[in-house]
């Protein structure tokens, strides 16, 4: 049952109980009613264990027709009472008197998520039935996984941090699985936007991507109460230095500058060219951001090696191309 179906169920019953006084002398019906209800969905908590405390007022009647009434005061510790299916517990009669009305237990909640509100202020006036409503706030467990954009393998050792008005590292990497979850060894965690942090294993760049492998910048996710796994794919690049190498009739050998060089993308199978040049000393092709295993070496095949002469023409000599990855 919803919040506002359970009010009325309770609206009914206090006017219900101060439709007539059955107790002596006079005195007016006077009750409390006490709503208990969860944050995220307004659904109503049945079985939560409720207590009120504070100090109830009770009037006298006079001995005779001068005399006035007795105020008698008598304090209130801890008067229990349990929420039915409607979420309502039920103290009818009851007092007049200032109150505090607080959850002293709430039932089953295995993925302790539950925060119950601190006690609230609840004056109750001589006949009257007032109608306490207590907010259970229902709090986040959030899971963060991690995979591989290739294929959809679980990405082991990732650090997870989720950045908001709090900060929260989890306690733990990702397991085999690529996942890593709030620990229920700890508190819940307050719902709301987050920046999510990612610290890979070992050395290397990364790049992130959301479930329709569209490039993710800046990761945030939006934390709902309870549990939710966030899924991100990644990809670890990293780079290649290819060196072409002209061995001649000789024993000589020359690095090539301007020699062209196809190679097989890891990722898709499609053909990449790049092109040796001198820079820093040295004469290379670099290769920078190249997709590859989530652990182990870059690897990728060398479809064809174009090496012009001086003349432009392709010489007959043997051509060696050396790599080093990284």
């Amino acid at each position: 049952m919803k919040l506002l179906a359970a009010r009325a169920v309770a609206e009914s019953i206090a006017e219900e109980a101060l439709g007539g006084s059955s107790l002596p002398c006079g005195r007016p019906s006077t009750g409390l009613l006490v709503l208990v209800y969860r944050d995220d969905d307004q659904d109503i908590i049945a079985g939560a264990k409720v207590q009120v405390s504070g100090q109830s007022v009770r009037l006298l009647p006079p001995g005779g027709p001068r005399q006035k009434g007795t105020a008698v005061r008598k304090p209130v510790t801890g008067k229990p009472a349990t929420t039915d299916a409607n979420g309502i517990a039920r103290y009818l009669p009851f007092d007049p008197g200032k109150y505090k009305v607080e959850v002293a237990a709430l039932p089953s909640d295995p993925d302790k998520l539950f925060r119950p509100p601190g006690g609230q202020d609840q004056p109750v006036a001589a006949g009257s039935c007032p109608i306490c409503s207590l907010r259970v706030r229902v709090l986040a467990r959030p899971e963060v996984e991690v995979v591989a954009k290739h294929d959809g393998s679980g990405i082991q050792g990732v650090r997870v941090q989720l950045e908001g008005k709090n900060t929260y590292a989890f306690a733990a990497p990702t397991g085999a699985n690529g996942v890593s979850s709030w620990p229920d060894s700890l508190d819940p965690i307050e719902p709301g936007p987050y920046a999510v942090r990612f610290t890979f294993p070992g050395a290397g760049k990364h790049e992130l991507f959301d479930e329709q492998d569209r490039p993710v910048k800046n990761a945030s996710i939006d934390v709902p109460p309870g549990r939710k796994r966030f899924r991100f794919k990644a990809r670890r690049l990293s780079w290649a230095k290819l060196k072409v190498v002209l061995q001649g009739a000789g024993d000589e050998a020359d690095d090539v500058e301007k020699a062209k060089i196809a190679i097989k993308w890891p990722e898709d199978g499609s053909l990449k060219p790049f092109e040796t040049a001198r820079a820093e000393g040295a004469v290379l092709a670099h290769i920078q951001d190249m997709p590859v295993p989530a652990s182990g070496a870059a690897t990728f095949d060398v479809e064809s090696v174009e090496v012009p002469d001086e003349e432009g023409e392709k010489p007959s000599a043997c051509v060696l191309v050396e790599v080093k990855t990284g």
